[in-house]
């Protein structure tokens, strides 16, 4: 029932990461929540993300349409039925370092039987229990994956002070005593973890330094706890893996909400094959947003597809002023990077005042675009990134709030420059560096290397000996040292995103062109004439193009022959007219 592809994602993931299951091919088109069968079918539907406890009426409906059905476990929204499930369930809610119970925020508005929405804490024994009673019941009702909400569970709770409950502070006392150097128990006044009171200590640097209340990283031990935390949600995802796994009796895909580029949402990854996450597009700006790209390189870097949605507070905007267009300019964005974003049929809204609402997109605004990704398979299905510059992300550094290297992506981006993410871990973040897929790049720009492994640092250097490694000073600097082999001329909105199929050298080359030339008041994008792409056919390892075809995707349209001329080692394509989102094939051969 589920689409084979991605098999070349565990390429890109160094250390010897388990490869993900081939869930996802490019040309999917994926639902967050059910929708009838005429709905699926109208959009080309592929794939059910977040789609609850299957019925046997719902997976009859998916399947009948040609639908996987993943079923959606949530760590935080299912508060009512652990409170109904457990008669003592106030022992497994999170307590902050004050020993009061954590709500959830943004279900301020949601209450069970008079109990608001507490934060559950996924160290309690109940809580577990529960967890992982509701995977076996998702995968014996017949889901053909699991999506597990709000995975980070008790981790991700972290800015709200928790959790300091007895289940937490007895873990944290056993990691410190194997993984935490002794100077930074000494540091902290700890002799014995063994008979450490954690929240005690706490509270007593609190008294001193009031700031440290509010201030959680001055906090003792502050990173340590942080990574205790992580370190937990991780296994505990991996053990629900593995339970979905055994309960199937087959390798089961897993995905969550592990929102990317946020690092802490990333401790996890290896226990899930892809992310159906909220990617911040920041639509109170009312434009499209470049740090998109940098969100699904992030991704990319893990071997992990994105099937992603928008914030609740950006549905809120679109919501409010009714702007498909705009949104029609997200889905463009993410298949163009060779990820996704899931059909804006049912979606969720948030702000402060009023609590969650709901986006219901109309499907004659959407449906079509999503066809025709669907229709022009054969240029997205088998291809990836294709770039001669990499990207080096110190995830220490980032979790600090040292965002150099998305400084640097945003000013690669704007030029048209293709890149690739390399992603550094940390204690928390399992992935580590490999001079081979460092050396598959000429170019590797790289800030904060004070912030890399011992490990990291090595593979690091012995990839500097080879030469064309950039630290970061700027991004005028930097674009001053880096070729471009891709230039746009008459359209200076557009992104140029070039894709290739790795395993067939005769496969056709392709260029997203993606005009962000967007008007909110008419919420229209500009249509471009006489805009001309300038490649060097280097980047795609060929000396030549042959022929050039454009494909328009949005507004949709025929084929046509493209004005193609080879000289001075680049070929110039002239593309007439440019609406929202086209595709340039080229043909390898010529000079």
């Amino acid at each position: 029932m589920l689409s084979l592809a991605w098999p070349l994602f565990a390429a890109a993931v160094g250390g010897g990461d388990p490869a993900p299951l081939p869930v996802l091919r490019h040309s999917d088109v994926v639902f967050m929540y059910e929708a009838s069968a005429d709905v699926y079918r109208a959009y080309g539907a592929t794939v059910l993300a977040w789609g609850g406890t299957p019925t046997a009426e719902a997976l009859a409906t998916a399947h009948g349409a040609g639908v996987a059905y993943f079923g959606s476990v949530g760590m935080v929204t299912e508060f009512g039925r652990v409170i109904d499930a457990y008669p003592g369930y106030e022992e497994a809610i999170c307590l902050d370092v004050e020993g009061n119970r954590l709500r959830v925020p943004w279900l301020w508005d949601h209450q069970h039987k008079g109990v608001p929405a507490y934060w559950f804490c996924t160290n309690q024994p109940i809580f577990r229990d529960y967890m992982r009673r509701r995977v076996v019941e998702t995968v014996r009702a017949g889901a053909d994956g699991v999506h597990i909400d709000d995975h980070l569970g008790t981790a991700g709770n972290s800015w709200l002070g928790g959790c300091y409950c007895d289940q937490c502070l007895a873990g944290f006392r056993e990691y410190l005593a194997v993984d935490a150097p002794p100077d930074d128990l000494a540091g902290a006044g700890i002799a014995d973890p063994a008979g450490l009171d954690y929240r005690a200590l706490v509270l007593g640097f609190i008294a001193q330094h009031p700031e440290a209340k509010e201030q959680l990283w001055r906090r003792p031990l502050a990173h340590h706890f942080a990574t205790f935390q992580s370190r937990r949600a991780a296994a505990f995802m991996m053990e629900l893996r593995r339970l979905a796994a055994d309960t199937a009796g087959r390798p089961l895909p897993m995905s969550a909400n592990a929102g990317v580029p946020h690092i802490a949402h990333l401790s996890d990854y290896r226990a899930l094959d892809f992310l159906s996450c909220e990617v911040e597009q920041r639509a109170s700006e009312l434009k499209p947003y470049d740090g998109v790209a940098f969100a699904y390189r992030m991704a990319e870097a893990l071997g992990r597809p994105v099937a992603g949605t928008a914030s609740g507070w950006d549905w809120s905007v679109i919501n409010d002023k009714r702007l498909s267009g705009l949104v029609r300019l997200w889905i463009a964005q993410a298949y163009a990077l060779g990820h996704f974003f899931m059909a804006p049929h049912h979606q969720w809204c948030y702000t402060q005042e009023k609590g969650t609402h709901w986006y219901e997109g109309p499907t004659e605004e959407y449906a079509w675009l999503f066809r025709a990704v669907r229709d022009h398979a054969s240029l997205f299905d088998g291809y990836e990134t294709v770039a001669d510059v990499g990207l080096l992300v110190a995830a220490g550094a980032y979790r600090e709030g040292k965002h150099e290297a998305e400084e640097a992506a945003a000013a690669l981006t704007r030029a048209n420059i293709p890149y690739r993410v390399f992603l550094a871990g940390d204690d928390a973040l399992p992935c580590t560096l490999s001079v081979d897929e460092l050396r598959s790049v000429r170019t590797l720009v790289v800030s904060h290397r004070e912030a890399l492994s011992a490990v990291d640092r090595a593979e690091l250097d012995a990839r500097a000996a080879d030469g064309g490694v950039i630290d970061w000073q700027g991004a005028e600097a930097l674009l001053a040292a880096i070729p471009r082999p891709i230039r746009v001329r008459g359209g200076n909105s557009v992104w140029a995103i070039p894709r290739a199929n790795p395993t067939d050298e005769a496969a056709p080359k392709v260029i997203h062109l993606v005009n962000r030339d967007y008007d909110a008041a008419s919420d229209t994008v500009t249509p471009l004439a006489d805009v001309s792409v300038e490649v060097d056919p280097a980047l795609f390892g060929c000396e030549g193009f042959a022929r050039a075809v454009l494909h328009p995707m949005a507004p949709p349209g025929e084929p046509r022959d493209l004005p193609l001329t080879m000289g001075g080692g680049a070929a110039t394509v002239g593309v007439p007219e440019l609406g929202m989102w086209a595709i340039i094939e080229l043909v390898p051969g010529g000079e």
